[in-house]
């Protein structure tokens, strides 16, 4: 009876500790008044972000929470001092919790940030092409905004190449800009590419298909199907490369050219998956334009794009500085609603629009 009510007591004792920690919580964390201040010192938030998940301090206090100063330093194999001047910035930033000497990752805004988490959320990655590739390029937002052109482009890679082929180029970029557009685009790949709607295609063209990643699994969900790469050669070569490793390249293959100037004919199906966001109105109509000039009656074109929306703000309309610097002054995410417009101005019929999780779209429609 009396271990019993022991066992009874430790259960509240322990919920009303629990209990006593949320009041702590909210008492600490609802305050919003230094959001403005966070943003003043944005670059410097970023980074110490991107070391909170670098160095692996939200994983260790997933593992075990409650930890001190001297214990993370001990697990992590960072000094005290550069620690804790990081462990106190996160705790400004409500990435952690300092709690009597203690810190606790906080329940829900670190949650995405987890190792274990990435492969749906994929902040490893995004992080590595922020910090390597748009942080850079949006030192030069202003110039861009004032002067109409993509001058952190410029400052980055030069001016007399647009983004796909200047990335192309720099093997060490690349290689993080791959990796982000792969975990992008592998939140929805296999809603896309196993879709029946491929089944009754023969030869495809992917038109910017990076390094062959929807190409392969659109072969191995559809064995009739050939599916070639439209992209730059420093790229293609990659595909290539990954071609042979699937065993599939009997029916892969690989095809530089500029799809602005004209798209090639022998294929009952484009692709433009990821594509149009850096392109201006005009040059997403003359892709369309293109492709209708180039497929057979009865041929397609399918999209696979992120979509804004006209009567709300999302996280996406945050890429459309990153455009401006990176871009050609011009690109956004566009609404499935001005892609079917499109569409349909450039002639094609029997328009459908899929939507996915993310904030993603799949649409296609057919030359008759």
């Amino acid at each position: 009876m009396k271990s019993s009510l022991k066992r009874v007591q430790i259960k509240m004792m322990k919920a009303l500790a629990k209990l006593n920690l949320r009041k702590k919580l909210y008492q600490k964390y609802s305050d919003r008044s230094q959001y403005p201040v966070t943003l003043s010192m944005g670059p410097v938030a970023f980074e110490v972000l991107r070391c909170g998940v670098k160095l692996g301090i939200f994983d260790e206090l997933d593992r075990e929470e409650g930890q001190t100063t001297e214990q993370l330093s001990a697990a992590l194999h960072v000094d005290l001092y550069p620690l804790n001047i990081c462990l106190r910035a996160l705790d400004y930033l409500k990435l952690v919790i300092n709690i009597d000497t203690r810190y606790y990752n906080h329940p829900l805004n670190t949650m995405s940030f987890l190792k274990k988490h990435r492969d749906i959320f994929y902040a490893d990655t995004q992080m590595d092409y922020m910090h390597h590739i748009v942080g850079p390029a949006c030192a030069f937002l202003e110039e861009s905004l004032t002067s109409g052109r993509p001058q952190g482009l410029y400052n980055l890679f030069g001016t007399d190449c647009n983004f796909y082929e200047a990335i192309s180029k720099d093997k060490e970029r690349l290689q993080y800009f791959d990796a982000f557009m792969k975990n992008i685009t592998n939140r929805n790949k296999e809603r896309v590419t196993s879709d029946s709607f491929f089944s009754s295609r023969k030869r495809i063209l992917d038109v910017g298909g990076s390094t062959g990643d929807i190409a392969v699994s659109l072969a191995r969900h559809h064995s009739g199907l050939e599916v070639t790469v439209m992209d730059f050669p420093e790229i293609l070569k990659v595909a290539a490369e990954k071609f042979k490793d699937s065993g599939l390249e009997t029916r892969l293959d690989t095809l530089t050219g500029d799809p602005l100037k004209e798209l090639p004919s022998g294929y009952d199906c484009m692709l433009f998956f990821h594509f149009f966001d850096i392109f201006s109105p005009e040059d997403v109509r003359l892709l369309l334009k293109n492709a209708y000039e180039a497929l057979p009656p009865n041929g397609a074109v399918c999209i696979f794009t992120p979509v804004n929306y006209e009567d709300s703000v999302t996280h996406s309309d945050l890429f459309g500085p990153y455009f401006l610097c990176l871009a050609e002054g011009q690109g956004k995410f566009y609404t499935k609603e001005k892609i079917v417009e499109w569409l349909r101005q450039e002639r094609f019929t029997n328009v459908s629009v899929r939507e996915l999780p993310f904030d993603d779209a799949f649409i296609y429609a057919e030359k008759q």
